[in-house]
């Protein structure tokens, strides 16, 4: 479970696929506050289908299709296995 700032890119991530709270984290009473909150939520969090999506989409494996893929296309040569892309972390 993430507890992140809620400006930025993770402001964007972080609801998006369910991945904790964001706070503002230059408030010390609202960033201790969302600490605790955080801390307490964690024992009980489980990753969404989405963000379940999201970890596999960055897993090393993926990045070495991708490589892969990309490779073999500039060599004019057919990869088998094809990765995970945005498209599917999205949709599923």
């Amino acid at each position: 479970m993430l507890l992140a700032a809620n400006s930025g890119w993770l402001a964007y991530m972080v609801p998006k696929f369910s991945l904790g709270r964001l706070c503002d984290v230059q408030d010390p009473e609202v960033f201790a506050e969302a600490l605790d909150l955080a801390l307490h939520e964690a024992k009980a969090y489980k990753l969404s289908a989405a963000a379940e999506r999201l970890v596999e989409f960055h897993s090393s494996e993926n990045f070495v299709l991708e490589w892969r893929r990309e490779l073999s296309r500039m060599m004019g040569k057919l990869e088998g296995a094809s990765p995970r892309d945005w498209n599917w972390v999205l949709n599923g």
